[in-house]
């Protein structure tokens, strides 16, 4: 596993934490975790707070299909629990945001979009986030192969 953040390897390469690692480091990022003050600290920027250490309990909240991405066009599926000022971020997988989606404000319910933003993608591998006033309810990984 050469990409792996925890192997000696290129910069460029790594983008991967395991399954276990990611167990592991979650409950240090939470609020009382022992490292919550990188998460709230603003040094890198303004970034939106996670309700729960990690966002697989909300994947079904947010889904992309299909997946992977093999058009110019695919469908994102979300769910709200109460009114919202709704945002969508596709980030690459060096974590920087590529594409921004404004929904507006939006009320409690299901909702489906069919933005253009996944023209622009290269092949690849991105992680769509799910954010409503500014707190990230969900997030899931997706592929592009056009």
């Amino acid at each position: 596993m050469f990409m792996n953040y925890m192997d000696y390897t290129n910069d460029k390469c790594m983008f991967m934490f395991t399954n276990g690692q990611k167990t592991r480091m979650s409950p240090t990022l939470v609020p009382g975790g022992s490292r919550n003050s990188v998460t709230v600290s603003g040094k890198c920027g303004t970034q939106p707070v996670s309700r729960t250490g990690s966002t697989a309990v909300n994947q079904n909240l947010l889904t992309v299909s299909p997946n992977p991405v093999n058009g110019n066009y695919a469908n994102i599926s979300y769910q709200l629990s109460k009114t919202a000022q709704v945002q969508l971020m596709i980030l690459n997988m060096y974590g920087n945001v590529v594409a921004s989606i404004n929904a507006g404000s939006q009320t409690a319910g299901s909702y489906q979009l069919k933005p253009d933003a996944f023209s622009r993608l290269h092949n690849g591998i991105y992680v769509l986030k799910l954010v409503a006033n500014g707190e990230q309810l969900a997030s899931v990984s997706f592929a592009v192969n056009k």
